[in-house]
């Protein structure tokens, strides 16, 4: 049993102080808490050791609830279920398998990160995250033999704000914690090419044959 369990099962009908038409205050601890009906029995604290001033602060939250107004804090969603919902969208859109296997190993790098810094909810992925996330992704990809990682880890950064976007839009995440946030480019790498003389050289042995 949790301690909030713990808490409920011992609290009595006779500890609530019914103050209003749909709320009641009781105390916990020195701190005066709220129990009030909305879709089911709800608590939360009113953060204050006055007795006078919890009374006050019920009646303001059950005229926000009666009229409409009151509106409880998200649930913070964590990355891993994000990341989820996102990947099984996807696949749901019938995208490549090439393409869902790069968001498979752009998630897991994610989760990786993640689980390295002890983030878990999506409102942390923040600009110092995804700088740590290019950071970390272009130093693995260096040690391969002409790679620079640049362009591979801008392309997962993509990703990543896509997983973000789609947190928001699906309602998963309140505020974007990447807002103003700028990917930055990968250089354009300069592609070979033959000059004048070696141009000639394939001609002339093409004429050949």
């Amino acid at each position: 049993m949790s301690s909030e369990q713990e808490h409920n099962s011992t609290r009595q009908p006779n500890d609530y102080e019914r103050v209003g038409e749909i709320v009641s205050i009781y105390q916990r601890g020195s701190t005066w808490w709220v129990n009030y009906q909305r879709e089911g029995q709800q608590r939360k604290s009113l953060k204050t050791t006055s007795k006078k001033e919890a009374k006050l602060r019920a009646l303001r939250l059950e005229r926000e609830i009666l009229t409409g107004n009151f509106q409880p804090a998200p649930k913070l969603t964590t990355i891993v279920e994000v990341t989820a919902a996102f990947r099984s969208a996807k696949e749901g859109d019938g995208i490549a398998d090439t393409t869902l296997s790069k968001y498979d190993n752009c998630i897991r790098l994610l989760l990786q990160l993640a689980a390295d810094l002890g983030v878990h909810h999506i409102s942390k992925i923040t600009p110092a995250f995804m700088d740590k996330f290019r950071q970390r992704r272009i130093e693995e990809l260096k040690k391969r033999p002409g790679r620079d990682g640049q362009k591979t880890a801008s392309n997962d950064l993509v990703t990543i704000r896509g997983i973000i976007k789609f947190a928001l839009a699906r309602k998963l995440l309140q505020v974007d914690p990447l807002a103003g946030y700028k990917i930055k480019k990968a250089k354009t790498k300069p592609q070979p090419y033959w000059v004048q003389d070696e141009l000639e050289l394939i001609l002339n042995a093409a004429h050949l044959r």
